[in-house]
């Protein structure tokens, strides 16, 4: 999971006019990362949600994920902290939100032609969305398709922790 960051109104994208700034890693671990939802509090300070999974996922020769790669892949909801996106080597904060996978398999990333292929998966409708309260703390909504209870939208809340707006 890589962020782009401009500290000048879109003018220079991490330092580079043309935008060939180098990306900032989000995540240290392997595996396969979909669905980023950017929250920016103060200057510098982000927040990343995301789901993630420890298999890696096959790529298409343009660069999409391969239909049925995951299979039996278990996807878990992640949300990543770092106080000044701005450093040479911003320190990120991750942590895995949900305890229990929210989906296993294969997540289709092709919309509507994730139909003419037979394993692939859509359940999990590429929903995942990130926002701040007035106290700078993270809320992730985010698509399960494995609770007990009911499949459906649930949203997990930051409590504690660092906040991206506190001065």
């Amino acid at each position: 999971m890589y962020v782009e960051a401009s500290f000048d109104g879109g003018r220079t994208w991490n330092g580079s006019r043309d935008g060939s700034g180098e990306p900032v890693r989000v995540n240290a671990d392997r595996g396969t990362h979909f669905f980023p939802a950017v929250v920016a509090g103060r200057p510098g300070r982000v927040g990343v949600a995301y789901i993630a999974t420890r298999t890696r996922i096959a790529t298409l020769p343009y660069g999409k994920p391969a239909p049925g790669g995951g299979d039996g892949a278990r996807w878990f909801v992640y949300a990543a902290f770092t106080p000044s996106v701005r450093a040479k080597d911003p320190d990120w904060q991750v942590s895995r939100i949900t305890r229990r996978p929210i989906h296993v398999g294969d997540v289709c990333t092709l919309g509507i032609f994730c139909s003419v292929f037979p394993t692939a998966n859509r359940d999990l409708l590429d929903f995942i969305d990130a926002a701040l309260d007035g106290g700078g703390r993270l809320h992730v909504a985010y698509t399960n398709d494995r609770t007990k209870r009911a499949a459906g939208i649930y949203v997990a809340n930051q409590t504690g922790g660092p906040s991206l707006t506190a001065p």
